[in-house]
């Protein structure tokens, strides 16, 4: 049997009009949208699929509950019109920052309505914690070892202010956060010891930084305010690149991941370890699925993006029972 994984994209994949192909073609989808607008008391969906509204879509606080959302979509979907529950086809689960939230939900630790309202709180939390222009993030490309990253970091770390590793994506690709002029610095300084390129992103917010530090208390008070139980699925941690199921334990990992690392590049290896062959990205885009391959080339990834996806999950799934 094949085992099969389920990963969930953070922020930056929103998009125009994102998740509107669920939301016109399958009822089950419209009602878990119109549950998310309720939770948050307000029309999520007229942000989300109203192109002239793309900027309020970018703004962290909506960005992060309407990709949870089309990621919660999915699944729905996937459960309620093709009979395809998530624990009883996949091995685990995981998600790339905010995702993470996703796949929690997925695995029936949060519900839809808690899952949403946390992503609000922790959006507008992060949104807060640093005035905008202060902060920045930036993409480093072409640098496969860790360490030569963290030198940079350091290096640029001091009068300009503070720049940590935020993400380490996959061989090749790592992305800084911090104060916007030592980011910036370490661009340079990337590119001086041979990256291909360093690239400054288009963020609201420095995330998985130092710079985040007060928004951790925060995210505890907010987890300990809904109901958590034990996830259906064990999910690969960002914090730890471990598997983990405790209740109390994972809402550790996700205030301690607001300051941490994403390690997506060792989750990716974790599912490897675990003889994972088959990943299915469920939500906006595919950017995970660029992600997985660098990292472990063998693997076969399906993004679901139209309903032509929803078939295509469907037959792996099939393939892997059979």
């Amino acid at each position: 049997m094949n085992r099969i994984a389920i990963i969930f994209p953070g922020q930056g994949v929103q998009k125009p009009e994102i998740g509107k192909w669920l939301y016109d073609n399958f009822p089950s989808a419209k009602l878990l949208f119109e549950e998310v607008n309720d939770a948050l008391d307000t029309k999520l969906t007229d942000i989300m699929f109203c192109e002239e509204r793309f900027d309020q879509l970018k703004l962290t606080q909506n960005a992060q509950p309407a990709i949870m959302a089309v990621g919660s979509a999915v699944m729905q979907v996937l459960s309620t019109d093709f009979g395809l529950n998530a624990d009883k086809f996949a091995c685990c689960v995981a998600g790339h920052s905010l995702g993470e939230y996703t796949a929690l939900v997925a695995t029936n630790m949060f519900s839809v309505r808690d899952g949403a309202k946390l992503l609000h709180r922790r959006g507008m939390a992060m949104q807060n914690a640093v005035p905008l222009g202060i902060g920045g993030m930036t993409a480093i490309l072409g640098i496969d070892d860790v360490s030569v990253i963290e030198e940079i970091a350091k290096a640029a770390t001091g009068n300009a202010g503070i720049c940590e590793i935020a993400n380490d994506n996959c061989p090749g690709q790592c992305v800084l956060s911090g104060h916007k002029k030592a980011v910036d610095l370490a661009g340079a300084l990337a590119k001086e010891k041979g990256a291909k390129a360093a690239i400054p992103l288009d963020v609201s917010v420095p995330s998985h930084c130092s710079l985040m530090s007060s928004v951790c208390s925060i995210i505890k008070d907010y987890l300990s305010e809904v109901e958590k139980k034990s996830a259906s699925l064990p999910i690969i941690q960002n914090y730890t690149a471990k598997e983990e199921t405790d209740p109390g334990t994972i809402a550790n990992n996700l205030a301690a991941q607001i300051t941490g690392r994403v390690r997506w590049r060792e989750s990716m290896l974790s599912l490897a370890e675990k003889g994972v062959r088959k990943i299915i990205e469920v939500g906006p885009g595919s950017i995970l699925k660029g992600l997985a391959k660098r990292t472990i080339p063998e693997v076969e990834v399906l993004s679901i993006n139209s309903t032509s996806d929803l078939e295509s999950a469907a037959n792996i799934v099939s393939e892997g029972r059979g």
